[in-house]
């Protein structure tokens, strides 16, 4: 016979299951997404869903002491808290089981298999201790996680600085503050508690060590633009003279007869463009006149029939 609890154990983690698995179908097969993009699909979801139901329990753990989180749920009075606990749960399996049939290359065996399996085991153990309001009030630490997760699926929104400002606060300075909380009272929650603080901190540590490769990287490229862009004036220049010294020098018609002895027909052009620019002069000399003339002309005017073709009154 199936008591209150595993009721409401099997039938979270079955409609988990369910949830899930329309989820990740909507990133596979209803948008194009990379490998990555899809291998933190089921992340996004998870770690979004565990902070929303983190602060009604932080809110009221606030109010009463966050002490009153150490207290065990009654067996006949469990709230939502254990199906938020299931569909964590649940979304950690399921993250495995796509990750081996879709994005087997981005399950790390640290990141992915120690710790889902790790935190499947711890909330078995949270279930059934009935500490599941710890446990949801502890999912504040899902927040950097719900940042990271946005960033791989929605490059462009991705902030480095905004996930580590989000990460001191709540997987440090939370996590130290409910180990002191707990300390004086659930010895296991503690341990539990310092078997996870290391994994965090060694998280940031990596973040660091990645901000820097990337900053030594973009530095070590711009001095690398900067160089070769020192580097193109001179080579335009180079180029420059290259081109004009393959240019012909411009030589005039009668220099050509001159230079073959004909003196006749060097004079001969020599007159024919000094006749051309002579006219030239000429035609620009009545366009000023036509260009200077007044702007309203009578018929009593006596130039008024002797006016160019085009001009009118």
């Amino acid at each position: 016979m199936i008591d209150n609890a595993g009721l409401i154990i099997q039938v979270s983690c079955i409609s988990s299951f369910v949830f899930l698995i329309a989820w990740y179908s909507l990133w596979h097969f209803g948008r194009r997404s990379s490998e990555r993009e899809r291998s933190f699909a089921v992340t996004l979801i998870s770690s979004l869903v565990m902070t929303c139901c983190s602060i009604p329990v932080l809110y009221h753990a606030y109010q009463a002491g966050f002490a009153s989180l150490l207290m065990p749920v009654s067996k006949e009075g469990y709230d939502w808290t254990l199906v938020a606990t299931c569909f964590f749960m649940t979304s950690l399996a399921m993250d495995l089981c796509f990750g081996v049939l879709f994005y087997r290359s981005k399950v790390n065996i640290l990141t992915g298999w120690i710790h889902h399996t790790a935190y499947i085991i711890l909330l078995s153990w949270v279930i059934y201790v009935r500490l599941n309001r710890f446990f949801v009030a502890m999912c504040i630490l899902e927040l950097p996680t719900v940042c990271l997760s946005v960033g791989w699926v929605f490059p462009f929104l991705r902030h480095d600085y905004l996930f580590a400002t989000l990460y001191v606060p709540t997987r440090i300075g939370f996590h130290a503050f409910m180990i002191k909380i707990s300390w004086p009272f659930k010895t296991e929650v503690v341990a539990a508690l310092l078997t996870l603080f290391p994994l965090h901190l060694y998280w940031f540590y990596g973040f660091i060590c990645q901000q820097k490769r990337i900053r030594k990287e973009r530095r070590h490229s711009s001095n690398a633009s900067a160089t070769t862009g020192s580097k193109q004036p001179l080579l335009q220049q180079v180029e420059l003279i290259k081109d004009v010294s393959a240019v012909p020098p411009i030589v005039s018609t009668e220099d050509k007869f001159l230079h073959n002895g004909d003196q006749q027909q060097a004079i001969y052009h020599q007159q024919q463009r000094f006749n051309n620019n002579g006219v030239r002069m000429n035609n620009n000399k009545n366009y000023s006149s036509c260009h200077n003339m007044p702007t309203k002309i009578t018929d009593t005017d006596p130039s008024y029939h002797t006016l160019p073709v085009g001009v009118t009154a």
